[in-house]
C-alpha cells in the first residue's frame, strides 16, 4: 500500500513537470518509478507515452514493447499501448497494438471499440462497421460503438438510418458528460446535412449544455481571460521595429532549411491549402503538431524561465543569444523529422498549424527567414464551423460552447493577425478559402510562386495525394472528398442565431473583404 501511494505521488509529480514543459524531469521521474517496480509495465507505458507526445515514435515503441514483455504479453498491455498511441495522434501505430490484442481476445469489446474508431478515422468504413457491430453484440449495445456506426452511416449518406440509431440512445444513462455531448453533436451534424437547421441547432446547444459544467470546473473564465490579456500585451510589445530587429542581425544562423508557416484561424481552409501544397514534390508539410511550442520555443527559453518567474515570453525571446537560438532551431527540426518519419532532404517545410498564429513573433525570432501563408474565410462561416465541431476541451475550444464566446475568440486571434501583418518584415500571403473553391489552380499557382517554388502539375492532383496521407485535422472526412461549394455562406442557414452577435465580427468581415 505504501509503495502504491509513492508510485501515485511520483506519477502526479511527473504530470506536473510535463505541464510545465519540463520533459527531462518528467522522464527522470518515470525512470525512477520503473526502477522501483521493474516488473510493473505502467512506468514503461508512461515513458512510451511521454516519448510519443514528443514525436519520438521509435523510442515510444521501444518502451511499449518492453512494457508488453514485462507484463508477460498480457492483453491489457497491448491495449494500453494502443490507447497511448491514440492519445498522441498515431492511429496506425495504435491499430497495430489493438490488432495484436484482438488476436489474444477476439471478443473483447474494449479493444473492438477503439479499433472501430480508428477504422472510421482512416476511412475503412466496412471494417469500422464490423468492429462496432461486433462490440455492440458482445455488450448488448454501447454508446461509443453506436457513435461509430452513426458516423459510418453519415459518411455513406444514409442519414435517416443514422438519425434513428442516435435517437434510440438519447436519454439513456451514459458514463459521463462527454458521452452525452458526443451523441448530440453527431445528431446535430446529421440534421444539418438534412437541411433541418433549427433541429440541428437545438442538438448543438444540448451538446454545449452537457459540457458547460466540465468547463466551469476545469477551465474557469479567468484562465481564458488570461489568454486574451496575453494577446493584448503581445500586440503592444511587437512594434514594427521589434519585428525588424527579430528578422535582422542573425547571420550566424544556419538557414539551409527553407520554411513557411501556414496559419490563420481554425476552420479557415488551412487543411485544404496544406494538402494542395504538400502534393508538390519540393514540399513536405507537418500538420497540426505541437512541436514548435513544445520543442522549439521551449528549448529557446527554458534556461531563462528558471530565473524569470512570470515574464512576457517575448521579452525573453528578445534577449536570446546565438547558442539558444541555434539549439531551438535544431530541436524543432529534429523533432519535426521524427514526426514525419523521414528526412527533409532540402524540401521546403510547411508547418500548418492555425494555433501558431499567436506565435508569429516567436517564429520570426527563431526562424527569421520564414514566409507566412494565412488562410482566410468568411468570419461568419469560420465561427459557425468552430461552434459545430466536437473538439476536445482546452482554454481555447472552451470558448466554442457559446456563439458570442466563439465570436470573441475569433476576434482575439484575427486581431493579432491584422496587427502583425502591418508590422511584419517577413513576406506573407493571404489565401481565401472561397477562391480555392472557385479556382484551385489559380490559387495553387499563386501560393507556389509566393513560396519560390517552380510550378508542378502534381499540385493539381492533390486529391489522390491526400489518400496516401493521414489527415489529423478534425475535418479528415471532408478533406478526403472532392472540393465542394456547399460550405460557402453556410452561416445564412443559422443567421437568426448568429446575427445578434455579429458586431464582434464586423471589423473582420470588412477587413477581409466579405459582405
Amino acid at each position: 500500500m505504501k509503495l502504491e501511494l509513492e508510485l501515485e505521488r511520483m506519477d502526479h509529480a511527473a504530470n506536473k513537470a510535463w505541464s510545465k514543459l519540463d520533459f527531462d524531469q518528467a522522464e527522470a521521474i518515470h525512470q525512477k518509478r520503473h526502477k522501483l517496480v521493474p516488473q510493473d509495465p505502467r512506468p514503461l507505458l508512461d515513458l512510451g507515452s511521454l516519448c510519443g507526445r514528443r514525436c519520438d515514435y521509435v523510442k515510444a515503441v521501444e518502451y511499449f514493447e518492453k512494457a508488453i514483455r514485462v507484463s508477460g504479453w498480457k492483453t491489457a498491455a497491448f491495449t494500453a499501448a494502443g490507447l497511448h498511441c491514440l492519445n498522441f495522434s498515431q492511429p496506425k501505430l495504435a491499430r497495430g497494438y489493438f490488432d495484436r490484442a484482438l488476436k489474444k481476445h477476439p471478443d473483447a469489446a474494449d479493444i473492438l471499440i477503439p479499433l472501430a474508431m480508428i477504422y472510421e478515422r482512416l476511412g475503412q468504413l466496412d471494417e469500422a462497421w464490423a468492429a462496432a457491430e461486433k462490440a455492440s453484440q458482445i455488450t448488448g449495445g454501447q454508446h461509443d460503438a453506436i457513435l461509430v456506426q452513426a458516423k459510418v452511416l453519415r459518411r455513406r449518406k444514409r442519414l435517416a438510418e443514422g438519425e434513428t440509431l442516435l435517437r434510440a440512445w438519447m436519454g439513456r444513462p451514459l458514463p459521463d458528460e462527454w458521452a452525452h455531448a458526443a451523441l448530440h453533436y453527431e445528431l446535430a451534424t446529421n440534421l444539418d446535412l438534412q437541411a433541418r437547421y433549427d433541429e440541428a441547432m437545438t442538438e448543438f446547444l444540448r451538446a454545449k449544455e452537457k459540457l458547460k459544467p466540465v468547463v466551469d470546473k476545469h477551465l474557469p473564465p479567468s484562465e481564458r481571460a488570461a489568454i486574451q490579456q496575453q494577446r493584448v500585451a503581445e500586440i503592444a510589445y511587437m512594434t514594427r521595429e521589434r519585428f525588424t530587429q527579430f528578422k535582422q542581425g542573425q547571420s550566424f544562423l544556419d538557414k539551409t532549411q527553407d520554411i513557411a508557416f501556414l496559419l490563420g484561424h481554425p476552420r479557415s481552409g488551412t487543411t485544404l491549402l496544406e494538402q494542395v501544397l504538400d502534393a508538390h514534390p519540393g514540399v513536405i508539410s507537418a500538420e497540426e503538431t505541437p512541436i514548435f511550442v513544445r520543442e522549439g520555443l521551449r528549448e529557446a527559453v527554458r534556461t531563462m524561465l528558471r530565473t524569470h518567474p512570470q515574464p512576457l515570453l517575448l521579452e525573453i525571446l528578445a534577449q536570446l543569444d546565438q547558442t539558444a537560438l541555434v539549439r531551438s532551431r535544431s530541436a524543432y527540426l529534429s523533432r519535426t523529422q521524427s514526426f514525419l518519419g523521414e528526412l527533409l532532404n532540402g524540401r521546403l517545410l510547411i508547418d500548418k498549424n492555425p494555433s501558431l498564429t499567436a506565435q508569429i513573433p516567436a517564429i520570426t525570432r527563431i526562424f527569421p527567414e520564414h514566409k507566412i501563408l494565412v488562410a482566410l474565410r468568411d468570419p461568419r462561416d469560420v465561427c459557425l464551423s468552430c461552434f459545430m465541431q466536437p473538439l476536445q476541451l482546452n482554454v481555447v475550444t472552451a470558448n466554442y460552447l457559446s456563439i458570442p464566446d466563439t465570436f470573441m475568440e475569433y476576434a482575439g486571434v484575427m486581431q493579432q493577425w491584422l496587427t502583425f501583418r502591418d508590422r511584419l518584415a517577413n513576406p506573407w500571403l493571404e489565401v481565401q478559402y472561397e477562391d480555392m473553391v472557385e479556382d484551385i489552380g489559380a490559387v495553387a499557382r499563386s501560393a507556389v510562386n509566393f513560396l519560390g517554388l517552380p510550378w508542378d502539375e502534381k499540385v493539381l492532383g492533390f486529391e489522390a495525394h491526400i489518400k496516401s496521407k493521414l489527415v489529423r485535422s478534425p475535418t479528415y472526412a471532408a478533406v478526403s472528398q472532392p472540393i465542394y461549394k456547399t460550405a460557402q455562406g453556410r452561416w445564412r442557414h443559422y443567421a437568426k442565431y448568429l446575427e445578434p452577435h455579429l458586431a464582434h465580427l464586423e471589423p473582420f468581415i470588412q477587413a477581409f473583404g466579405y459582405k
